[in-house]
Order: structure tokens, then sequence, then C-alpha cells
């Protein structure tokens, strides 16, 4: 689980970007929140709120860059001199200089925090640290030494890696974390796992999953998952049953569909909704449901893993195509520990203001910009916000900031 993730010089924020999922003993007890063994509160739910371009998905994507950086950057970077993925703060005539980031995280009991600075051209620092007693200790650290040419490596005494070997495959444009998986260290391993485990939808261009009329092959991918993950699909039809989509049920079909660039003819595992009409069952390919129903089949093959596991899920625009009212019913499936029971996180960006009848001034971030850089403030930050204030209404009157300005 996060305890919180900061960031600077990332797309359109210049200056450090903080997202804390923690919360204060003296919120809301309810089960919005969950505290762990160590004494900490924390956010189940996250929502990112603001105008369009403002930078709630620059959020997301910094959750996105970090989890692939993490668990795959050593397998996908083919080259020492490949430049990393990063888009760095534009607006500036000075030298873009180096993008942080750290971020503090919980696995398998035990507080971590990592940190990294880098360019599109190289990593300069990358710590990884372990809370303990007496504060957090250092496990591996790599730092650049431009003198040399190379990199200053160091792990904890008894930490159980032979350094020289990590440095013989160590390149300059990948994570050491990920490089050390590949020395099958078990420690290093559960880290990498972890973060290859992160849920988003939002790649470094954007929004990757829509499911658009001519997007058959995003239908195609969740069915297929579904197909492997018999209970995960059981779970799934409940929900679309009990959302009231006009669905009886779901079935999943093998098919020969054809691959619309190539046309070549290949079997697929193919959705259908099953609509039950005067006691008469009818399929229809879910190709032909509403957008809505579409994006809520898709949507639920990604988060029920992480609700089922445990986790973190990064999306954007979680109530595209949806009605408001569907969106409580989905974040509910974050706050009960029957559909949630090892507190699985989600983090996601919405235009749907009703979430704020909803949700706890602890978990709702403004996200807004001006002069082309973006900002983000936890609503229980700004002075004077209370906790039984409509968040709705006042944020619709301008109180709190981070409107369009139309």
């Amino acid at each position: 689980m996060i305890y919180s993730l900061s960031f600077r010089n990332f797309f359109s924020f210049h200056e450090w970007c903080h997202v804390d999922f923690t919360v204060g003993k003296k919120g809301t007890d309810n089960n919005w929140f969950f505290e762990n063994d160590d004494g900490v509160r924390l956010n189940k739910v996250m929502a990112l709120i603001g105008p369009n371009a403002s930078g709630k998905t620059t959020v997301l994507k910094a959750f996105a860059f970090l989890g692939w950086f993490i668990s795959s950057s050593f397998r996908t970077q083919k080259g020492n001199e490949e430049l990393v993925p990063l888009d760095q703060y534009s607006f500036t005539k000075d030298d873009k200089g180096e993008t942080e980031f750290v971020v503090e995280f919980r696995v398998a009991g035990t507080l971590y925090k990592y940190v990294v600075s880098l360019t599109p051209s190289f990593i300069s620092k990358e710590e990884i640290y372990k809370k303990t007693e007496n504060g957090y200790v250092y496990l591996l650290k790599r730092t650049w030494d431009a003198k040399e040419n190379t990199y200053d490596l160091k792990a904890q005494q008894g930490f159980g890696l032979e350094v020289k070997v990590l440095h013989n495959i160590l390149r300059k444009n990948v994570s050491m974390l990920a490089s050390t998986e590949a020395l099958n260290h078990e420690l290093i391993n559960s880290i990498v796992k972890y973060w290859r485990n992160l849920i988003t939808n939002v790649t470094r261009v954007g929004k990757s999953w829509a499911t658009t009329a001519v997007e058959e092959a995003t239908l195609l991918s969740a069915a297929d998952s579904y197909h492997k993950a018999p209970e995960i699909f059981k779970k799934a039809i409940q929900i679309l049953k009990a959302l009231d989509l006009g669905l009886s049920d779901v079935k999943l079909e093998k098919m020969n569909v054809a691959k619309n660039e190539t046309g070549e003819i290949k079997e697929a595992i193919y959705p259908f909704g099953v609509h039950s009409v005067n006691s008469v069952a009818y399929l229809l390919p879910m190709y032909y449901e509403s957008n809505g129903t579409k994006n809520l089949f898709v949507l639920l093959h990604r988060l029920l893993p992480v609700l089922i596991s445990g986790g973190v899920a990064a999306i954007d625009e979680l109530e595209v195509d949806l009605h408001p009212h569907m969106l409580n019913p989905l974040l509910e499936l974050f706050a009960k520990k029957a559909t949630n029971p090892h507190n699985a996180q989600i983090i996601f960006s919405c235009h749907s203001l009703e979430v704020l009848k909803q949700l706890e001034k602890d978990q709702v971030s403004l996200v807004e910009k001006e002069n082309s850089e973006s900002s983000l403030f936890r609503l229980d930050s700004l002075e004077g916000v209370r906790r039984d204030d409509n968040l709705y209404a006042k944020y619709n009157s301008g109180a709190y900031g981070a409107i369009p300005n139309v």
C-alpha cells in the first residue's frame, strides 16, 4: 500500500507535488479508511478533481511511470543509450535539470522509501530504504560519479547481494531494483512484484483504455482475461447485473474474429450480453452494448484483481460513459471489507462532481494550473474546511478553487 508519493519536474508539475494517502486519527471512523498495525491510518480512495488540462492525468502518470520503471525498465530498455521515456517540465528556458520521485510504500508488513533522481539520459541517484524503530536505513543505493564515469553502488551489510555482480549488469537508463530482480534477490523481488501489479489506464501519452465502437480489441482482451480467471468473471457478472444495465447475464464464447489491421481470421473469446425479454434470453454482442456497459465490463476486469489480492489502481476518468449514480457503487467496492479484504487503494481522476457528496475532505485532492504550471492540494489542507461541509456545493461555488474559468 502507498503512504505518499512526491515528484517534481514531471510533465506540467515544475515544483513538488505531494500525494498523501495518510490521514489523521481525528478523522471520521468509517470504511473509507483503514489503520495499519503501525498505527497509521490510510485512505482507500483518493479522488483528483479539477478543470480539464489542469494536471490530473499527470498525477496518475507519475504512478504509472514508477510502476514501469521499478518493475520493468531492465527488461524493456534495450540498450544503455536508449532514452528513458520521461517527460520533464517544458515551459522553462533554463536547463531542465533532474526529475525527482520519492515514494513511501508498504510491502509484506514493512515500510520502504524509494528515492530516484533522473533525466531522460541517465539515472543520477537511486536509493531504497527500510523503516526500522530508529528510522529509515538504506538497503541499496547508487550515485553517479561524474569523475569516474560510473556508479558508486552500495548495499547494506548482510543484505545478501554481491555488489560487483549488480554493477556488471546495471545500466544508466534502468532502475537498479528492476536490475536486481534479475539476480533473484527475494526482498527486492517482492518490491518489484508489488509495483508490477499496479493497475492503471494511463500511458505516457494519456488514457489507454477506451471502448468506443471501433475498439473491439479492448473488449476481446478483457474477455480473454475473464476467460482465464472464472472467479473474477463471476464477480464481474454479479456487479454488472446489480448495477441495472439491463443485463441478466454475460456469456463468453469462442468465435472466429477478423483482425481490423490485417483481416486475418483468428479464434478469440468474445463477450455477449444476455437480455431476458418475456422470459426469453437473447444474446447481444458486447460490441453493440452501450458505451457505459462496455466501459464497465473492461474496467472491472482491471479493478477486481486488485480488490481480491490487494494493491493500487490509478485510473483516469473513472466515471467515463457511466451514469453518476454508478460511481458510488464502484467506490463502495473499495470501502467494504467484504469486497476489499486486503485494503486495496484507488486514486482516480473524475469530472462527476457527485463524488464530492460521498467522500470525506481527506479523500479529495484538487488540481489546478496557472501559467502552464500545475499544483495539487488536498482539500483538508485548506483552512476552514469542516468535515460536515457540503463539499459539492462549496466546490461548485468556487470556494475551494480548481474550477474551470468559463
